[in-house]
């Protein structure tokens, strides 16, 4: 469990001591590497910190921080370590210090499985729709960019199936709006919204690039479908994914611009996401017998072979009551309040395929 107080620190001295943030990330590494927190560095004298007298006149914190809901990367951003791996290995100046969020924490130890914005054709949303249809009761996270086309996709496939995902945000946390069904899904434990941004931080188009490299490295898994698909270079951040080459997948029915794709899959039916995702939870569990002591065990005394799930135990949660559910008019009626329905959407829910 983190130290909440120190946390509320570390959003201080990033945003509001008046240190440049890249100046206020190096100081935290350096601190860090000495192994000091921010707390007991804070305490030492200024000498001792390797600042100057003007850096010095900034630290000192009021007596009372209002409280930070966020992860540091000083453990790894903990209890999310599957992303957790990739953020820390992004250069000092993109690396989030702190990661804010909203909604079930413990969904970020699952395995993310990321989907690259990008505009898409109907043929493109076809094809997203079947791939996540497979994938949305497999255990890991989905993840997409706020605002993207990939998002309506995703949403509306969340709402047949147990899945889970984040949204990473384009704005702070307290900025982004969810719509009605994302505060349903976030009520249920079943969406975390993210973000690197301080949380009353309005979006910044030029920011998005940053961000959505945040994102890519943040994923175990990068899924390109739509314009992506055909054209890597629109997802920036990719070559980070693209050191594993079996990270990247780009789902299209289209044959790609280039005729050599630098060290991604090519795929042209949606099934292949299945196999292609099983690498992912094999390499998880790997990771564990390389990390947990011989013979660690889960509950009931069980030896721990699912690593990536953080909270409950798979098997608790498929057992659990999870009551009734909706009908389709309910469900129609959820989705209408965040906008229009496709009519291909309201067949399907109503059973009425031919009309």
């Amino acid at each position: 469990m983190q130290d909440a107080a120190e946390t509320a620190l570390w959003a201080w001295f990033l945003f509001r001591s008046g240190l440049p943030a890249s100046r206020a990330k190096a100081l935290l590494q350096e601190w860090r590497s000495r192994g000091l927190s921010l707390r007991e560095a804070l305490a030492l004298p200024r000498a001792q910190l390797g600042i100057s007298p003007q850096e010095a006149a900034r630290l000192h914190p009021p007596a009372e921080l209002p409280p930070a809901t966020a992860l540091r990367w000083d453990n790894g951003y903990a209890p999310a370590h599957d992303i957790g791996r990739g953020l820390l290995s992004l250069p000092l100046k993109l690396r989030p210090a702190l990661l804010f969020y909203h909604g079930e924490v413990a969904l970020l130890g699952r395995p993310l499985v990321y989907l690259a914005p990008a505009p898409m054709n109907a043929e493109d949303k076809q094809m997203l729709h079947e791939a996540l249809s497979l994938l949305a009761d497999e255990p890991l996270l989905l993840g997409v960019y706020a605002a993207s086309p990939q998002v309506p996709i995703l949403l509306e496939e969340l709402v047949h199936s147990t899945g889970e995902a984040v949204i990473f945000a384009r704005t702070g946390t307290k900025i982004h709006r969810p719509t009605d069904l994302e505060a349903s899904l976030i009520e249920q434990g079943r969406l975390i919204i993210v973000s690197p941004l301080p949380p009353q931080t309005a979006y910044q188009p030029a920011w998005d690039t940053i961000l959505q490299q945040v994102a890519v490295a943040a994923a175990g898994r990068v899924l390109l479908t739509g314009e992506a698909a055909r054209n890597s270079s629109l997802v920036p951040g990719l070559e980070v994914a693209q050191q594993d080459t079996s990270a990247v997948l780009a789902l299209t029915a289209t044959d790609p611009q280039s005729s050599e794709p630098a060290g991604y899959q090519i795929a042209d039916t949606p099934a292949a996401v299945l196999p292609w995702v099983d690498t992912l939870f094999a390499n998880a569990s790997l990771d564990a017998e390389a990390t947990e002591p011989h013979g660690a065990a889960g509950p009931a005394g069980r030896e721990s072979t699912a690593p990536y799930w953080v909270g409950p135990e798979l098997t608790e949660m498929v057992e659990a009551d999870l009551g009734p559910p909706p009908s389709a008019e309910e469900i129609i009626e959820t989705l209408s309040k965040s906008g229009t329905i496709p009519e291909a959407l309201r067949r399907r829910l109503l059973g009425d395929e031919e009309t």
